[in-house]
């Protein structure tokens, strides 16, 4: 079974901060490709004129090792998940008093703005704030009801680590989703997280999908199509009606985002559909990015959202489908040339900051990481 998330800790921490509070062969001819090219195809670059024979013996290589790769990845993933349980296991033994470290916030929050607690910085709410202890939830739960806390903190922190979530939050959870103003991120991020958990999904499907709808964020998609293990940390597939209609409806949308395409990649490859898991990898691999002059890119930009998403598929390429195809997307892309989208009339003073590792060039190192993983195999 793929994993999102221990996807994201092998490829990267830094890709596990962007939490949610707030990622074929017949289904790709509904796929429209890019059309604004920055980077130039293998074919077109000088730098891809490698061998026959070097191609032929990476590719020979690569797939005898296939099932060895995914074994290594899956069980550094593993350990990734168990170091992640361990640490919030380890805070939620804390030895927390619950009337000590009522009175402790209590009196810390006279001293805060709005006499509120505002978990800004190091500070004692943050401390004891702790997503997988029962006392802890107790204990601003209380805090909740008296009003010295906002639901908004509550919901934020806890989405960061909504599969760890204790059960003793959920009563909380619950109040803060029926009582909190529609269509607020508060709402939303409440009902996200409970779903998450596994908590009420008959009763929140229909928001989740409205919120999907409305915000196409991978997050939603992903709580929709996978329940996690929290033992082991494993995304299973929920395989019904309703998600193979959702995830069709992706696929034959022409603005369906990346992201949102390679969420629909795992659920096919760990449906069995790897055909298809394939065709959507591939094809996000040979979409270019959109050239612009602009200095600064939001986490919603057509290229930052490509970016991740040709993340996430070249690690479901070459640990989960590992077909020739998938190889060979990888292999060109590793070879592929970045050209530079500024022209020089129109480079201002901070380009080179800019444009010194864009996007293209992150993709290009990270294929040409597994291509050296296989060129170091005997």
């Amino acid at each position: 079974m793929m994993n999102r998330i221990k996807t994201i800790a092998v490829v990267s921490l830094s890709i596990i901060a962007l939490l949610v509070t707030f990622n074929v062969t017949s289904a790709m001819k509904a796929i429209p490709k890019r059309q604004d090219k920055t980077h130039a195809p293998s074919g077109n670059s000088s730098r891809a004129t490698a061998s026959k024979s070097e191609y032929q013996v990476l590719l020979t290589k690569y797939l005898a090792n296939a099932d060895s790769f995914e074994k290594q990845h899956r069980e550094s993933a593993q350990h990734s998940w168990n170091v992640r349980v361990a640490s919030l296991n380890q805070s939620a033994s804390k030895d927390l008093d619950a009337s000590k470290t009522l009175e402790q916030l209590r009196a810390a929050s006279l001293h805060r703005p709005g006499k509120k607690l505002t978990f800004d910085g190091d500070v004692e709410e943050n401390a004891v704030f702790v997503p997988s202890s029962d006392v802890s939830a107790k204990v601003f739960r209380q805090l909740y009801d008296e009003k010295l806390c906002d639901s908004s903190d509550i919901v934020r922190k806890l989405s960061h680590f909504p599969k760890q979530v204790s059960k003793e939050w959920i009563p909380l959870l619950q109040d803060i989703a029926d009582h909190s103003q529609p269509d607020t991120s508060v709402w939303r991020s409440s009902r996200w997280v409970l779903y998450t958990m596994g908590i009420s999904r008959k009763q929140y499907r229909s928001d989740i999908e409205k919120f999907l709808s409305d915000f196409p964020s991978p997050s939603f998609l992903q709580a929709l199509l996978f329940e996690t293990d929290k033992d082991t940390g494993e995304a299973n597939p929920v395989q019904c009606q309703e998600n193979s209609v959702l995830v069709k409806r992706i696929l034959d949308d022409p603005t369906s985002s990346p992201e949102l395409l390679e969420v629909c990649a795992e659920y096919a490859a760990d449906t069995g559909n790897m055909a298809q898991a394939e065709g959507i990898c591939v094809d996000l691999l040979s979409r270019q990015y959109i050239a612009s002059d602009k200095e600064e890119k939001g986490a919603n930009h057509p290229d930052g959202q490509l970016c991740r998403a040709r993340t996430f598929a070249m690690h479901l390429m070459f640990y989960i489908i590992k077909t020739p195809q998938c190889f060979k997307a990888i292999y060109d892309l590793s070879r592929a040339n970045v050209i530079d989208p500024v022209p020089p009339e129109k480079r201002g003073s901070n380009w080179r900051a800019l444009w010194t590792r864009p996007e293209g060039q992150m993709d290009i190192s990270l294929a040409q990481s597994f291509i050296e993983k296989i060129s170091e195999c005997k």
